[in-house]
């Protein structure tokens, strides 16, 4: 016959947290965890089981017991192929919870104790709105938890802090807000410095390129190097760079990007090839990317003549078969007189 029983032990790395052993002496593929059960509103979690024994670990913050009840009350049951096979007896264990508490934010404004009416306060996603007083009242925050703070009213700078609730009890805070429009969140901004492209270059020839981007925006994120073939030149141009090659066809623009910090350069280098005769006009960009849109910051336009390849020289001319003999007849000459002057 299956039997099943559980043991438990709270944890200190999670306050109010526990972990339920469950025990199979024999039999069963599946455990079922209850909390608080016949209370209503009760919680259960389901387990395969892989072994004689399970671990599981159980939340009393997330059970429907009031938050100062003394215990949390458990029972498992071992299943198999749908049917109930044993249960266990109910355990209660004691519930370490972190209680609840209360938060009054005052806000002022700065360098006075004059109080703001009608800001708004959010906190941690929880929204209330300043009284008369400059008051806002949040209630039911679980203790031993840090949240943040935002207070925000128009003609004056938004203003955030962190506030810790260690205990459950009533806590201050005092937030105070000075005259003037918060700026927008900055961007990036890409800024071409410096630039090498070839004035000249054979059909299908590789030639090296180089660009330094400057990120002078104020804030960092996506810049890049941006290499437009314009429309009306005579072919395609072909970009290879950090092992990659791309194929610009006239009136397309490649990106050559990279997050950088505010301040910071980016420094594409590699080939260029232009697969047509005649002149190109290529525009380099700096750019900087935006909620998923390219930004085009600066721009210089440069020209490139691209002619047949010349044929390569023909190799120096070698010997002629009769100049070959003449060389050897003299040499042997030369031997014979040696021979007989000995």
């Amino acid at each position: 016959m299956a039997e099943i029983r559980i043991t438990w032990a709270p944890t200190e790395t999670y306050p109010g947290q526990y972990f339920a052993i469950v025990g199979i002496a024999s039999g069963g593929n599946k455990v079922r965890m209850i909390a608080n059960p016949g209370e209503g509103g009760e919680r259960e979690w389901w387990f395969i089981t892989v072994d004689v024994g399970f671990l599981g670990r159980f939340d009393a913050q997330y059970t429907t017991r009031p938050v100062d009840a003394p215990t949390l009350r458990l029972q498992a049951e071992l299943w198999q192929d749908g049917t109930l096979q044993a249960k266990s007896d109910i355990w209660s264990i004691p519930v370490r919870t972190p209680g609840y508490a209360s938060l009054l934010v005052g806000v002022y404004e700065k360098g006075t104790d004059n109080p703001l009416k009608g800001a708004t306060a959010v906190l941690d996603g929880r929204s209330a709105t300043t009284d008369e007083s400059g008051s806002a009242r949040f209630d039911n925050l679980p203790s031993q938890t840090t949240y943040k703070l935002t207070v925000t009213l128009t003609g004056y700078k938004t203003a955030s802090t962190t506030i810790t609730l260690p205990e459950p009890k009533s806590y201050l805070t005092r937030v105070d807000l000075e005259k003037g429009v918060t700026p927008p969140p900055g961007e990036p901004r890409g800024n071409l410095e410096t630039y090498s492209l070839p004035a000249e270059a054979g059909v299908a020839e590789d030639k090296p390129f180089s660009a330094t981007v400057h990120n002078n925006g104020d804030a960092a994120g996506i810049i890049a190097l941006g290499v437009e073939n314009r429309a009306g030149n005579p072919g395609s141009v072909i970009v290879t760079s950090g092992g990659s090659e791309y194929n610009i066809s006239p009136g397309n623009t490649l990106y050559l990007l990279e997050e950088k910090a505010v301040c910071a350069r980016t420094t594409p280098t590699g080939k260029i090839r232009l697969l047509a005769q005649g002149t190109y006009t290529l525009r380099l960009i700096g750019a900087h990317k935006k909620d998923g849109i390219w930004a085009n910051d600066t721009s210089k336009e440069a020209a490139v003549k691209v002619t047949e390849t010349p044929p390569p020289p023909p190799p120096p001319p070698g010997m002629e078969t009769w100049q070959i003999a003449a060389i050897a007849a003299v040499a042997l000459l030369l031997i014979i007189a040696a021979v007989r002057r000995s």
